[in-house]
């Protein structure tokens, strides 16, 4: 029954989330072909197994499934618009997924639309300021500071922070992520004397949230080396050289305790 079929689903997002991969792409193949026969061909559900499917290609398959991947949310985009419409919440996700993939893959232009479709579908519900607006906002400018386009990744960046939410319901890692961004978009552009305030900002708020998620050399990355050395390097083209050592040795510390923990 449904109840039976929703509960597959979950455990299937549940063993994608754990990294089961072959465990959640085989259930998801044989829940695809059982919500259909129970609830025809047009329903969220399958949209929702669809998007998975694409999810584990994306994730765990590597490019050269890109084209298994893009027919997956080609099916979850058909299915959401004509079950939920063109301009639901769900439509906006998978077009924030499948601009992710796109930006994998090499295809800024097709990345960047995509972002920009599902930013709007946000905004007008959840209005200027959500975490899921500044999300877009950031895949945007992260985006433009793949392609050098510093100047526009800071704008975008700046646009993120704004439109994060403030106060107890603020995600500190992904505020930290924006605002370190802004900073080494503004390093980038020697912008220094406004970079080093926002480098400081990001480091703080990295150090916050490395402290509450599970340690591993990726986070350290972000949390640690990286904007230490931006801060490092912006300070340095100040004439503040010992802090700027100090700032570049407390970054490669912290990324040695990572590993170590």
């Amino acid at each position: 029954d449904l109840a039976t079929l929703d509960a597959g689903l979950a455990l299937a997002q549940s063993q994608f989330s754990g990294a089961r991969v072959r465990e959640a792409d085989s259930l998801a193949g044989a829940l695809r072909d059982s919500f259909e026969s129970v609830l025809g061909p047009l329903h969220p559900r399958l949209a929702d197994v669809a998007e998975l499917l694409g999810l584990i290609v994306k994730n765990y398959r590597g490019l050269q499934a890109y084209d298994v991947a893009i027919r997956h949310y080609d099916v979850a985009l058909r299915l959401r618009s004509a079950t939920e419409g063109p301009t639901s919440l769900g439509m906006a996700a998978t077009l924030h997924e499948l601009g992710n993939l796109h930006r994998a893959a090499g295809h800024p232009t097709e990345a960047f639309s995509l972002f920009a479709t599902a930013l709007a579908i946000r905004r007008s519900h959840f209005g200027p300021v959500h975490d899921r607006v500044a999300s877009s906002l950031g895949a945007m400018a992260y985006l433009r500071s793949s392609q050098l386009r510093w100047a526009e990744a800071e704008q975008l960046s700046r646009a993120a922070i704004a439109a994060t939410p403030s106060g107890a319901g603020a995600p500190p890692k992904s505020l930290a992520a924006r605002v370190g961004l802004r900073g080494t978009m503004l390093r980038r552009l020697e912008r220094f004397a406004e970079a080093i305030p926002v480098l400081r900002e990001g480091v703080a708020l990295s150090e916050s949230a490395w402290v509450r998620t599970p340690r591993d050399a990726g986070s350290a990355i972000v949390s640690g080396l990286s904007l230490y050395r931006e801060l490092a390097i912006a300070l340095a083209a100040t004439g503040h050289g010992d802090e700027a050592l100090e700032k570049f040795d407390r970054g490669a510390g912290r990324l040695l305790v990572e590993r170590l923990v």
